[in-house]
């Protein structure tokens, strides 16, 4: 009883399987909570934080003035589930991200704003024989471009145009929107992946704490500034597609983590293991006897980067 009582926000072991992930869209980022650093710095890379997470306009990032308007605008170290949760329906945030320094290691960790669980988390030790002050801003960006590299999944399903429907089809074929922000190489004739995302123990989820299942596939057919079109190939039985279902893009997925996530000789990079079974090419959607099971753990964490930029 003891140990049911100590799970956050009165989840099990059991119950905690079956916790399905949705979108992240809205964060919060709470500025940076650096004793020994001035000031300037650690608004410096506040600031820089913001804007590396708003490049893509995949995200939604609440605002100085409405954090100051909430009476929350201020530095935050590590979250117990009961505050985030608190802050998450106060703040109306998906997800929320504080950076804190302990002696010379910066941590930068996001939580879920539901369910107050980790999603993430990492840290990088500053270099001893530097001043911490001008180490910050580089630091601060390693660790949110390396947040943005864990993401199993690179867009979401949208409605088309006057569609009323997540799918339509044409010419024998059904075909979906994704939102995909801007400034991606995703390419016409990429494979993607509809994905369903579930909690499957208490580590970050973007760092082992999931198991991943692809519930649909598709390819390119057009890109956008901001979306690409998808036909379905193929589709697990009884599933349906939904507005805002998660998709992955594996050459996308391939591609971020190797541009923005952080390498080093001892890192432990995060890997998916993803296990297909033989599905018939001719088989189109939405035939009722298409298969698709493909299933799968995001594990993996991320090790301590030395940086040496100054």
């Amino acid at each position: 009883m003891l140990l049911l009582l100590l799970l956050p926000h009165g989840l099990t072991r059991a119950n905690t399987e079956q916790a399905k992930h949705s979108f992240i869209r809205r964060l919060v980022v709470f500025p940076l909570l650096v004793p020994d650093s001035p000031e300037k710095e650690s608004e410096d890379a506040w600031w820089k934080i913001r804007e590396e997470l708003t490049k893509s306009r995949r995200f939604f990032i609440a605002s100085r003035n409405f954090m100051i308007k909430k009476d929350v605008f201020q530095p935050r170290g590590a979250l117990v589930p009961a505050d985030c949760i608190i802050l998450g329906r106060l703040l109306d945030a998906q997800a929320l991200i504080v950076t804190y320094l302990d002696k010379r290691t910066l941590t930068m960790t996001v939580y879920e704003g539901t369910e107050g669980l980790t999603l993430w988390t990492q840290s990088v030790d500053l270099h001893q024989g530097l001043p911490i002050g001008p180490q910050i801003v580089a630091s601060s960006m390693n660790l949110i471009r390396d947040f943005i590299a864990s993401f199993p999944y690179q867009g979401f399903h949208i409605l088309a145009p006057l569609k009323t429907t997540p799918l339509y089809r044409d010419k024998d074929n059904d075909y979906g929107h994704i939102y995909v922000g801007v400034n991606s190489k995703i390419q016409v004739n990429d494979k993607c992946e509809w994905i369903e995302l579930k909690r499957s123990n208490f580590d970050p989820l973007f760092q082992g704490g999931s198991e991943v299942r692809v519930a649909a596939e598709g390819i390119v057919t057009e890109v956008f500034e901001e979306s690409v079109v998808v036909r379905l190939d193929k589709i697990q039985p009884e599933h349906q597609i939904q507005e805002l279902d998660l998709v992955r893009f594996p050459n996308e997925f391939r591609r971020v983590q190797d541009e923005l996530a952080i390498k080093d000789d001892l890192a432990k990079r995060a890997h998916s293991h993803w296990v297909s079974m033989n599905l018939d090419p001719n088989q189109k959607a939405p035939d009722e006897k298409r298969a698709l099971i493909t299933s799968g753990a995001f594990l993996g964490s991320l090790a301590a980067f030395l940086l040496l930029a100054f």
